[in-house]
């Protein structure tokens, strides 16, 4: 900011230039600290709070979903159950070691009283979390209360694999990182975080009136207010900057997971089967077996499809191992954000008609990674914070047709040079030798 004074009963002039939006390191930064700005710059990016908020609704109506009736069966009715058929596992066995009075097998696990509570409880931490009430403690207590009621379905073997896991893990990164109730929650409304920016800029206008009023006297207090101000905004600047930061480092996260999802269902195919895995005549056994198991829409896909070509069988195996294990490139790569996503979304539309299995989670969260990713755009009033980033849609569009283009440039020249032939470099060849020898023929 420089200040400009024409003469002693003037006022003066300030011009302020733009902050640029570029994370810069400083000279003293470690070789650490560099590198992981430029990972953050190269990868991560930044997130907007209506990003944060996308994810905190998303994940909390997925797992509230999950308790509902009709999806899974109520707990209370578990305690109906014979108790030979109740074997606790994982997180509530520990916590029935360490604490039998409160989550024993005939503590919690017989009581139907004590289930539906939890049950109950489960849920309404759950809306809490939707609507982005009291977030710093509902969102851990959401997160912990969620996995004991998953527990007490699993002790009797009714939920199994990673349905809702991705969901979950999404909410435990929220709740570590905070920042998911900064906008469009009640803790927005009810705790603003503006008014002592507000209280800083109200002194500076004070201060400048008071100059004013002062005459000549006063100019030395308008260079300071001039310079208070330019500080003021330099530094809340900078805070927005580092919070956007802050914001993309947990939606990199949650990303990291999301894809981890993915990739370790590919890669624990391809431990127990190799590429043996995406052979034709296994997934169509595969396929048949469940389509005769899994009859909850009386339509029968994979069995009128049994005529089908092997090699018909065989891509949709190939899609099914690869595009799984291509999901760990999502993070990191501009082309893999925007197709492997989107095909596992198709993925699952198959296996709803070919398997008869709903994969409610993952189909919901996929459109949602995408909007949570495009939310950016619409902070009118800092988007050039989030604009050309590594997850601003239209700049990975770019960068995806350049690369595409750019390989299609390259295919032409070769075909240009193999049109031309070796013939014009061999003579050009033979003239530069001519030159060297004797400036060429006499």
């Amino acid at each position: 900011a420089t200040t400009t004074t024409k003469n002693a009963t003037t006022t003066t002039t300030t011009t302020t230039k733009a902050t640029p939006t570029t994370t810069t390191t400083p000279k003293s930064a470690t070789p650490f600290e560099r590198r992981a700005t430029k990972f953050q710059e190269k990868y991560v990016g930044r997130a907007s709070a209506k990003s944060l908020a996308v994810m905190r609704v998303t994940c909390a109506f997925i797992l509230y979903v999950f308790t509902l009736s009709f999806l899974t069966t109520p707990l209370a009715l578990t305690a109906e159950a014979p108790r030979f058929m109740c074997k606790p596992t994982g997180v509530l066995r520990l916590l029935g070691t360490l604490l039998p009075s409160f989550f024993g097998a005939d503590a919690l696990l017989a009581s139907a009283t004590r289930l539906a509570f939890l049950e109950g409880f489960t849920r309404a931490l759950l809306l809490c979390v939707a609507v982005g009430f009291a977030t710093p403690l509902t969102a851990p207590a959401a997160a912990v209360s969620w996995l004991i009621y998953g527990g007490v379905l699993r002790s009797y073997n009714t939920w199994r694999g990673h349905s809702f896991i991705a969901a979950w893990w999404t909410l435990v990164v929220l709740a570590l990182r905070g920042g998911a109730g900064d906008a469009a929650s009640v803790d927005a409304l009810l705790f603003s975080s503006g008014n002592a920016t507000t209280n800083v800029v109200g002194n500076a206008t004070t201060n400048v009136a008071a100059a004013k009023a002062g005459g000549i006297g006063g100019l030395a207090t308008t260079k300071t207010t001039t310079t208070t101000k330019t500080t003021t905004t330099t530094e809340a600047r900078r805070r927005q900057v580092l919070a956007a930061s802050e914001r993309g480092w947990t939606r990199f996260m949650v990303t990291l997971v999301f894809a981890n999802n993915y990739f370790m269902a590919g890669l624990s195919k391809f431990c127990a089967s190799g590429v043996a895995w995406a052979a034709g005549s296994n997934l169509k056994a595969k396929l048949l077996q469940t389509s005769l198991t899994q009859t909850s829409f009386g339509v029968y896909a994979s069995l009128g499809l049994r005529r089908a070509p092997s090699f018909f069988w065989a891509f949709l195996g190939f899609c099914g191992l690869y595009g799984e294990l291509a999901m760990g490139l999502v993070p990191f790569h501009a082309t893999s954000k925007l197709l492997f996503p989107a095909m596992m979304w198709g993925m699952h539309l198959g296996i709803i008609g070919l398997q008869h299995i709903v994969f409610v989670d993952l189909l919901t969260m996929i459109p949602a990674w995408y909007l949570w990713h495009y939310v950016d755009l619409f902070e009118t009033s800092s988007r050039e914070l989030y604009a050309n980033g590594p997850w601003d849609w239209r700049h990975v569009a770019r960068k995806v047709h350049d690369t595409f283009l750019g390989t299609r440039l390259a295919l032409a020249d070769v075909e240009a040079a193999k049109r031309r032939g070796p013939t014009e470099d061999h003579d050009d060849d033979d003239d530069d030798d001519e030159e060297k020898v004797g400036g060429g023929p006499p």
